[in-house]
């Protein structure tokens, strides 16, 4: 993807959807969900790798953000 559309930074936050898309569907929406504040990073730290979760909907997304509250350590406000 990254010769077709450019750097990373460019592929996450200013390429259009419909575009990545045709390249890789699955791609296009976890990029889509990561440009509207729908996934759940986890961070990594001392030889772990961080976690990149994608809720399927906001229920799920508030019930892992309170499952995991002591590993995000982060400011997600439950809606």
């Amino acid at each position: 993807m990254n010769e077709e559309f450019g750097a990373e930074v460019d592929i996450l936050v200013d390429i259009e959807i419909e575009k990545l898309a045709k390249v890789d569907e699955e791609v296009a929406k976890s990029i889509k969900k990561f440009r509207e504040d729908e996934i759940i990073m986890v961070p990594g730290g001392g030889g772990d790798y961080g976690e990149r979760i994608i809720p399927e909907d906001q229920k799920e997304r508030n019930k892992i953000i309170k499952e995991k509250e002591e590993e995000i350590k982060c400011t997600y406000k439950e809606n």
